[in-house]
């Protein structure tokens, strides 16, 4: 059994054990083996930190597990996270703030910022619209989900040449009609960004954002000694198995205090529980640090956060506005490596909690995708492009979501179920799903995608 060697991890749980009485067996028992320092779970579980927070009540912490587990060095509370996605709600505040001061339109085409956009194509033909700065960052500009070139990793496609592969590319989706997640947008507006302002979109952040609410812990460009306290996201194979250690390289340029990166405003930002907790309280708090200094007005709050930005009826489950997902409560997103923050604007509280776990295998290993998403939820996939003919039925199955996601796409002929199919989409992919299929005029057919059940894993194809 793993040593967690978590010295606080008894007082930890022993006050949420008073606090949260539904949940007292759990809590009790792994206190027990904490205070033992072994956990039960350590090769299922992730370590993580989190942090509750409220106005009313204050914080309560909570340390778990390992950070890395081939040196066996714990969880702690100043624990470095890669927060990829959730790198999003961030850059949104930096672009309000240029709104605010109006630098910015948000109703402003792209192509008064980069004159090429004005010939970019969705299937060869010009868009009925031309793509706006809001659209960018609400997944609605129909851009490609990212931009890619052979033998180069993300960070290092300045935003400029992302804004030529935008065009190159073409879109996938007609602008503002559809919500399509996409990283690619947050990209061209860095590119936007730099060019209104003459400076870089980094030190904007840290400038504007970072230094004002003291979140010295929050960088694009961790150094060594941040690294050393950074948590390793493991890959935990979904038929069970040892976790496999995930390597921050598959996926940024070493080294990454290198400032030639470029930063990846979609999801490149490093950060601990503790300086995200800084930005939430801001966030609920309508644009005032737990500190007092102010980022964004109340109007700022009450114009572009509070009030949905996409437009009413559109076919994803939910309303991703500037920069994260929303009611009239709240809000909240995820980032690829399981972390999460959940705002309520309603009792201004807060939750961030920070996982260290990757849905990709290392390099050269096989195992298949982990599908389970942040806390166990699952991924809602959306049917589009609907059509029968000819002997089969065929739909378009999208992932609009910050996370991967398996499912079951069903075909239903008047009511029933006339066969199903299962398939596994990475964030932003879509696929045509086709079954064959002899139907009459006269039948109803639809299409439903829902979560795979135990029974259904050995009988899809």
């Amino acid at each position: 059994m793993t040593s967690c060697l978590l010295p606080s991890m008894g007082s930890v749980l022993y006050n949420s054990l008073m606090k949260k009485s539904t949940c007292c067996l759990l809590a009790w028992s792994t206190l027990v083996f904490a205070l033992m320092g072994a956990c039960p779970d350590s090769e299922a579980v992730p370590g993580f930190v989190k942090v509750e927070w409220s106005e009313k009540g204050g914080e309560t912490w909570t340390v778990q597990g390992l950070a890395d587990r081939e040196a066996n060095r714990p969880m702690t509370k100043d624990t470095v996270f890669a927060i990829c996605s959730n790198t999003k709600p961030v850059t949104s505040v930096l672009v309000l703030t240029l709104v605010e001061e109006g630098k910015l339109d948000l109703d402003d085409p792209v192509s008064k910022y980069f004159p090429e956009y004005a010939e970019i194509k969705f299937k060869g033909q010009p868009p009925k619209s031309p793509i706006t700065l809001r659209q960018l960052v609400t997944h609605l500009s129909g851009l490609q989900y990212s931009a890619s070139r052979p033998g180069r990793n993300a960070d290092m496609i300045p935003y400029r040449e992302a804004v030529e592969f935008a065009v190159e590319k073409g879109l996938r989706k007609e602008p503002g009609e559809s919500y399509q997640y996409c990283g690619l947008g947050f990209q061209v507006m860095g590119a936007v960004i730099e060019k209104v302002t003459g400076r870089k979109v980094s030190e904007l952040m840290k400038e504007r954002i970072f230094d004002p609410l003291e979140m010295k812990d929050t960088t694009f460009y961790p150094d060594a000694a941040m690294l050393a306290r950074t948590a390793i996201p493991y890959h935990y194979p979904p038929k069970g198995g040892a976790p496999l250690r995930y390597e921050f390289t598959n996926r940024w340029t070493a080294p990454l205090d290198n400032p030639a990166r470029t930063a990846l405003l979609s999801g490149g930002l490093f950060s601990t529980v503790g300086d995200y907790l800084k930005f939430s309280q801001m966030l609920v708090r309508k644009g005032v640090g737990l500190n007092g200094k102010r980022i964004l007005s109340e109007k700022m709050f009450d114009d572009y956060l509070f009030k949905r930005q996409t437009p009413p009826g559109d076919k994803a489950n939910s309303s991703f506005d500037i920069g994260f997902n929303k009611d009239h409560t709240g809000g909240g997103k995820g980032g690829l490596f399981a972390t999460m923050a959940q705002w309520n604007w309603s009792d201004k509280s807060c939750v961030v909690t920070f996982r260290a776990k990757s849905p990709y295998a290392p390099k050269g290993v096989k195992s298949d995708l982990d599908a389970s998403g942040f806390d166990g939820k699952k991924t809602t996939f959306v049917i589009s492009e609907t059509k029968v003919a000819e002997g089969r039925a065929s739909c378009l199955v999208s992932n609009n979501e910050d996370r991967h996601g398996t499912g079951v796409v069903k075909l239903l002929v008047n009511g029933k179920v006339s066969a199903k199919k299962r398939v596994a989409l990475q964030i932003g992919e879509s696929k045509r799903i086709d079954f064959p299929c002899t139907v009459l005029p006269t039948d109803k057919v639809e299409f439903k995608v829902g979560t795979q059940s135990a029974r259904e894993k050995g009988n899809t194809k």
